[in-house]
């Protein structure tokens, strides 16, 4: 049997330690909700989480790269980066993916450490991956906040008369 497709038959129990570890950043009440809510409706945050986390891990497993894959990274991150979590909770739940792989794999080791090596590299791209992503979105989350600052202070101003309002021009 080839070690991919024995992490495969393994996904559901991967899967599952996977979800707690992305959870860990949680508090317990949140960390509830998520798992006991299945409703995308009156869950959406931990249904966009988990099915993405899903399609992550089929990813990982094969060792995809590419749109697809930074796709399905933006998704989870995306969420993870609006949310009060340091950079280390947002993205820290890929990197202890290898822990979960390296207990996957225990029986494999002898014959597999070529393949091992490769998976914890192609995981540690993934979290590189996701690091940037996470960058991107706190970078345009504070550009957001910096516009509406500048709004707020200029209507500020007009309302104190300082500064008249300037219609806009249109040509036409």
């Amino acid at each position: 049997m080839q070690i991919e497709t024995f992490l495969k038959e393994k996904k559901p129990s991967l899967l599952r330690e996977w979800k707690l570890l992305l959870l860990e950043a949680y508090p317990e009440d949140s960390r509830n909700f998520f798992q006991r809510e299945k409703d995308h409706f009156a869950n959406p945050v931990g249904s966009i989480l988990f099915s993405e986390l899903d399609r992550l891990l089929d990813m990982v497993i094969e060792k995809k790269e590419g749109e697809e894959l930074e796709d399905c990274l933006d998704k989870i991150i995306r969420i993870r980066a609006v949310q009060d979590l340091r950079p280390s909770e947002a993205i820290g739940f890929i990197f202890g993916l290898k822990g979960l792989v390296r207990k996957a794999l225990e029986g494999f080791w002898g014959k597999s450490g070529s393949y091992a090596n490769e998976m914890e590299e192609a995981i540690d791209r993934v979290g590189l991956l996701a690091l940037d992503i996470y960058w991107r979105m706190k970078r345009q989350l504070q550009d957001l906040r910096v516009l509406e600052l500048k709004r707020q202070y200029e209507r500020l101003l007009v309302r104190a008369k300082v500064m008249a309002e300037i219609p806009e021009k249109n040509p036409g």
